[in-house]
This record gives structure tokens, C-alpha cells and sequence, in this order.
């Protein structure tokens, strides 16, 4: 679980905190437990394989979907809070390539430019 976490760490830093991370990582602790549990179940029960899976499954989804209802239902949106990111890492985690300062200030400047111009449109109308 602690290399997962440390990999979606690294993943989140690298997607610039993207939405499908969450998810990911959700989905990556989920397959962990039933892993896990059906592991234990292939040594511990008498039943055929497929039972076994069947029951991991089942007991692995209950377990954590309690979790990911929880983070679904409360709405982040409507926090005035700032939140914390503990997840800046050095460049060297970044598996983009990192831009430079002059590409960056071009990309600035013509955002500020499409911004600029989407602006005076309407009124031209």
C-alpha cells in the first residue's frame, strides 16, 4: 500500500494534480484488498477458486467503497479553507518535460492575448 500511495505521489506530481489520479488511486486500493483477501482466502478456505474470488470481491468492494462514498459525498468545492499540497516534489519526479521560463512566458502572453481578444469581440458585435 505504501508503494502505491508513493506511485500516485509521483503520478499526481507529474499530471499536475489531475482528476483521473484520485480515481486511479481509489481504484489501485481497491484491487490491493481484494488481492489481499483472496489471497488469504486460497489458503484459508475450502471452496473452489471462483467462490473464493467471488467472495474477496465482494468483501473488498464493501470495505472500501465506504471510503470512496465518503469522499464522494463531501463536496470540496464549498470549502473556504485553503488546502494543503504535499505532494511538490523535486523536477526530477516530473515525468513531463518541465518548460522553460521564456516558453512560459510566451504561453502567458498569448493566453493574455486570446484572453484580450475574446474580450473585445462581444462588444464588436
Amino acid at each position: 500500500m505504501e508503494l502505491w500511495q508513493a506511485a500516485m505521489t509521483v503520478l499526481n506530481f507529474s499530471l499536475d494534480g489531475a482528476t483521473a489520479v484520485v480515481w486511479l488511486s481509489e481504484l489501485g486500493q481497491v484491487a490491493l484488498v481484494v488481492v489481499m483477501l483472496a489471497a488469504n482466502f486460497y489458503l484459508a478456505l475450502q471452496l473452489t477458486p471462483a467462490k473464493k474470488l467471488a467472495i474477496a470481491a465482494v468483501l473488498g468492494l464493501l470495505i472500501n467503497l465506504q471510503g470512496v462514498a465518503f469522499n464522494l459525498l463531501q463536496d470540496d468545492k464549498q470549502r473556504l479553507l485553503p488546502h494543503y499540497d504535499n505532494s511538490l516534489m523535486p523536477l526530477t519526479f516530473y515525468l513531463n518535460r518541465p518548460i522553460s521560463h521564456d516558453e512560459f512566458l510566451q504561453q502567458n502572453t498569448g493566453l493574455f492575448r486570446q484572453t484580450s481578444e475574446a474580450a473585445v469581440a462581444p462588444l464588436a458585435d
